[in-house]
């Protein structure tokens, strides 16, 4: 099956710039509630792109199939990073690892600057 609307380079530019703004927006969300509303439905938004790839692909439109499978991708991409951020939140006071050799400014003539505490050996 071969759409040839799909074909003119003005539409599927078009549609690129689309594409390609839905997901921005999906990412990057300005404050207006109808774009955040559109950032906190970005699985369906994943989804929907691989839905409209796969209905490039049987219309044999390469280009948008691609552009959109991207979209859909990144927006996923996104939304796993998002939540992994949300279940593991950062360490509010980060401490070194142990096999971390802290740095020493050496003092002259004072050797006790370069003895290092006794830490236990790092995992194998």
């Amino acid at each position: 099956m071969k759409a040839a609307f799909f074909n003119h380079p003005l539409v599927r530019q078009l549609l690129t710039l689309v594409f390609l703004s839905g997901a921005l927006i999906c990412i990057f969300a300005p404050d207006a509630p109808i774009f955040q509303r559109w950032a906190q439905q970005n699985v369906g938004v994943a989804l929907g792109y691989v839905a409209l790839g796969l209905f490039f692909l049987l219309s044999n439109n390469f280009r948008l199939m691609f552009v959109c499978l991207g979209c859909g991708a990144v927006v996923s991409f996104h939304y796993h990073e998002k939540l992994m951020r949300s279940l593991h939140p950062p360490d509010p006071q980060p401490r070194p690892r142990h096999w971390e050799i802290p740095y020493v400014t050496p003092v002259p003539g004072d050797l006790s600057n370069y003895v290092i505490p006794h830490a236990p050996a790092p995992p194998h």
